[in-house]
């Protein structure tokens, strides 16, 4: 976390072959979100970075923002390229222990507009998957990318490519990944740019077959980290991110089997969030409520 942090202020330095090439064969560059995703998307919900802050706008902004993380991944991935890491927005910062949005005592503004890559990804689990691994958001602009990779750049709209299920979705996967491939004899001057940046990215996770999907959910659902932490009354008020909170039915990292929309759990349990009220009156003292908990017997 703190090598990626440095990194992305510019203050970390890695060999030359780290701005050249990706990991695991990624030979043929990097890709990044121009748009920055989410923050770039014109009908975005402005009400999830304006108060009040709650920890379910919190997680909702993020997995917001992760959707398109997602794309990115998997685009990079069909195109051997590096995913850079778009900018992204958190409302909470983190900390191993309870708060109520920022740490106690410090000066923080929300919405945070440079949310750490390691409050949002699992570093450790992707630091085995280099590949999966994304460069942080700021990577495209470092100074000591080469001067012939950094002149090789292009831009592309994907606006006229749209996500679908199934073998019509793949079919669109295809004529994407054709679109932005290097052409025999040169060919299309974007698919040969070794910084490539792309805006308007569909959900390329619909685009995957079936199989597809299952694969690739298998091994990514460990690829988010967790928000911590709320109060809890079995101080475990961590919650995990999720890269399929979109997907119904799904099983997330703890194992859980979502069969509706997504909500907020506690740690590896089947709390919800709701599922507990917080009176601050008749707490410890002003930073400790009394937390009483009920439990939804409906299935999550």
């Amino acid at each position: 976390g703190k090598r990626v942090r440095l990194r992305s202020l510019g203050l970390w330095h890695d060999e030359s072959d780290y701005y050249v090439r990706g990991e695991g064969g990624r030979d043929a560059g990097f890709l990044y979100l121009a748009d920055d995703g989410w923050l770039g998307k014109r009908e975005r919900d402005e009400g999830l970075i304006t108060p009040p802050y709650t920890i379910e706008k919190h997680m909702r902004l993020v997995h917001e923002q992760l959707l398109y993380v997602r794309s990115g991944m998997l685009l990079a991935h069909a195109l051997r390229r590096q995913f850079v890491m778009p900018r992204m927005y958190c409302l909470y910062d983190k900390w191993w222990a309870e708060h109520n949005g920022t740490i106690p005592a410090s000066v923080m503004d929300q919405p945070i507009k440079d949310c750490p890559m390691d409050h949002i990804l699992d570093l450790q689990v992707l630091n085995s998957k280099q590949q999966w691994l994304p460069r942080q958001h700021t990577f495209v602009h470092h100074e000591d990318i080469p001067a012939d990779v950094n002149k090789s750049r292009a831009t592309v709209s994907l606006s006229a490519f749209t996500a679908a299920d199934g073998a019509n979705g793949r079919s669109h996967l295809g004529a994407l990944i054709e679109e932005l491939t290097p052409k025999q004899g040169g060919g299309l001057v974007a698919g040969s740019a070794r910084i490539l940046g792309v805006t308007d990215i569909p959900d390329v996770f619909r685009m995957l077959s079936a199989d597809e999907q299952s694969s690739f959910m298998a091994q990514a659902k460990h690829f988010t980290s967790l928000m911590c932490c709320t109060w809890s009354p079995r101080l475990n008020g961590h919650i995990f991110y999720d890269l399929f909170w979109d997907v119904i039915p799904h099983t997330d990292s703890n194992g859980r089997t979502f069969t509706r929309e997504w909500v907020p759990l506690y740690a590896s349990t089947k709390q919800r969030l709701t599922d507990c009220a917080y009176d601050f009156s008749r707490g410890r003292d002003a930073s400790h409520p009394k937390i009483q908990c009920g439990l939804d017997p409906r299935p999550i």
